[in-house]
């Protein structure tokens, strides 16, 4: 039962999910937050799955992506959209 965490596959494996939700919010623009969360499981169960690596380790990846997918979110989507709203009032302060 030998558990591991291979940080690098799960930064890219968190990458991943939090890509392939935001591809779905696409399909479906007006989906309210809760389906999202909802939607976060399966996805990191899928890419858990993916990199398999035996029974309890796609559990603890599965596990890590959902906190990394949850944290993942405003780190990859909203921070690089607060910090380019500053430089845009910052360098424009009269728009």
């Amino acid at each position: 039962m030998g558990v591991t965490f291979d940080w690098l596959l799960l930064v890219g494996a968190s990458i991943s999910v939090v890509g392939v939700i935001e591809w779905l919010k696409g399909f479906f623009p007006k989906a309210p937050s809760w389906i999202w969360r909802m939607v976060l499981a399966p996805v990191s169960l899928g890419v858990a799955i993916a990199a398999d690596g035996g029974p309890f380790q796609v559990a603890t990846n599965t596990l890590a992506l959902l906190a990394m997918g949850q944290i993942g979110y405003p780190m990859l989507i909203q921070l690089p959209g607060v910090i380019v709203e500053f430089f845009k009032r910052t360098l424009n302060p009269g728009k």
